[in-house]
């Protein structure tokens, strides 16, 4: 199993994408990485893939889960020294996102028991704390 960070942000243009991108990197936050709509060939014709945005679970070969981070702890156990920068992430997209984002840290494969619904804000002092947990995928709803 691996460590993940999920971001999914619906009617994502690629302007946003790109943007998201660039002011994450300016501001010296989390990086989140653009995927821009592109077409794929597949046996059945063209097909489109539709834009999006991934965050990496590690930074300059930092990972941001610690090796004493337990799975079915109430949080996870998250390098603080690199949440800030996470956090940073986490309010630019809710700036740049009108259309609002979800967001989990979790292992693949594991199911969501709770959604959270929250400001962006909110999110970012949720991931300073190092109050990420497995199970709950954190909305931020529509502007």
């Amino acid at each position: 199993m691996s460590f993940l960070l999920e971001l999914n942000a619906t009617h994502l243009t690629d302007e946003q994408a790109l943007a998201v991108e660039a002011t994450c990197r300016e501001r010296q936050a989390w990086p989140v990485e653009a995927r821009p709509r592109r077409r794929r060939r597949t046996l059945f014709g063209p097909r489109f893939e539709d834009p999006g945005l991934s965050l990496p679970d590690q930074i300059d070969g930092r990972h941001l889960l610690r090796d004493d981070a337990e799975w079915d702890a109430a949080a996870w156990a998250m390098d603080a020294q690199l949440l800030p920068a996470l956090a940073d992430a986490v309010r630019t997209l809710g700036e740049l996102l009108p259309q609002g984002f979800t967001l989990r840290a979790t292992w693949v494969g594991s199911e969501v028991r709770e959604e959270r619904v929250l400001s962006a804000e909110e999110l970012a002092d949720i991931v300073v704390a190092s109050g990420l947990n497995e199970f709950t995928r954190y909305r931020v709803p529509r502007r």
